[in-house]
């Protein structure tokens, strides 16, 4: 079977949680007998997935950083594509899929953020996504999301169907066992003894403002020289102003992006990972934290109880004094500790790429034994 996946709406670096999916799952794909994957590449992103991924490509004559451009080549011009290249099926993973497809379509509807917390969405994406996702939705043969939680709220949204198929993310592969220079990655970043992590933008519902809040509690509670660092954006003006006048600026470090390879540092010697989400589709970086070995304290919102199981001690993200407890318990509790990073390797044996692959294979042949005829919607 030959299936076309449409990474039209990948622009490297600026995608990151569907990029991450992506790049994930198509070596995986690649690697099953029975499929032939060939990936329609826009100008910005063709060269790193046919040289750097070796992915079979073909790049289509847009740029995948205008949305109008895209969203109309998609809808007008990819499925046609795709049967010329020979596909038995298309296979659509950045939300949107034509409206009027002509062969069998999979499209992957990884959360409804763009209606549940709409200000973390671009306008116009939002816009597109609210004028086509209900279409495209109907049109699919089926539609694959990466939680109950997501399909819970896609039910809710777009009205609840048998077409919505749960296929989970995995853990990102060679994170716990690759090499690091923590010493390094320390002097770098000014980490000065054990710190707690968190990994996230920095918008609103990753909540990062409660964390510092509750961090600085636990800090004047019981004084440690433990620091907290924030890897994947800078405080704003208000929060670090607030930390410096409350005498804890040099206890919190924004860390903002950093390489991979510091990434898994923090990962592999950190104290704990923090997961302070109030929204979440899926949840990957828990699953960085416990494949690495980080006792994990997570928020009770979003997917995020169904995706750290039992390998994490859950605290009220709406709380600043839970998060305070949650600082105080893991710093102090070895025990606890020990035990949630045995809990997060036995959690995260529950999910991988390669199983992610064989069950959108499924969803994907499935499709294609129907033809174009999809599911039924409602009931």
């Amino acid at each position: 079977m030959k299936v076309v996946v449409d990474l039209l709406f990948i622009v490297p670096g600026r995608n990151r949680g569907t990029q991450t999916y992506v790049d994930s799952l198509l070596p995986e794909l690649r690697a099953l007998p029975s499929l032939d994957v060939v990936c329609l590449t826009n100008k910005l992103n063709h060269r790193y997935y046919a040289e750097e991924l070796g992915l079979q490509c073909r790049r289509a004559p847009v740029s995948g950083a205008n949305l109008a451009l895209r969203t109309l080549y998609q809808q007008l011009v990819v499925s046609s594509v795709a049967k010329k290249l020979g596909g038995d099926a298309l296979f659509c993973p950045g939300y949107l899929s034509p409206i009027r497809p002509t062969l069998p379509t999979v499209a992957v509807l990884h959360d409804m953020n763009f209606r549940d917390i709409p200000q973390t969405v671009p306008a116009g994406r939002r816009l597109a996504y609210r004028i086509l996702l209900p279409r495209a939705f109907r049109a699919a043969s089926a539609v694959i999301t990466v939680s109950s939680f997501s399909k819970e709220r896609i039910a809710h949204a777009l009205g609840y169907d048998d077409k919505v198929v749960v296929v989970p993310e995995g853990p990102l592969a060679n994170q716990a066992t690759a090499g690091d220079d923590w010493p390094a990655v320390k002097r770098k970043y000014g980490v000065r003894s054990d710190c707690f992590l968190s990994i996230s933008s920095g918008d609103a519902h990753k909540n990062i403002k409660r964390l510092v809040q509750g961090f600085v509690a636990a800090q004047r509670r019981a004084p440690g020289a433990e620091q907290l660092v924030l890897v994947g954006h800078r405080l704003d003006a208000e929060l670090d102003a607030w930390l410096r006048r409350e005498g804890f600026g040099d206890a919190v470090v924004a860390a903002g992006f950093v390489s991979e390879g510091e990434k898994i540092a923090f990962l592999r010697h950190g104290l704990a990972y923090f997961f302070p989400s109030l929204y979440e589709g899926f949840g990957l970086p828990a699953l960085e934290a416990q494949s690495c070995g980080l006792p994990l304290a997570a928020s009770r919102y979003g997917s995020l109880p169904e995706v750290c199981g039992q390998g994490a001690l859950y605290f009220d993200a709406m709380s600043v004094a839970s998060i305070c407890d949650a600082f105080l318990e893991l710093r102090a509790n070895g025990a606890l500790r020990a035990r949630l990073i045995q809990a997060g390797y036995d959690n995260v044996s529950r999910f991988s790429w390669r199983r992610a692959a064989q069950e959108t294979l499924a969803v994907l042949s499935d499709a294609v034994a129907r033809g174009r005829r999809p599911l039924p919607v409602g009931g």
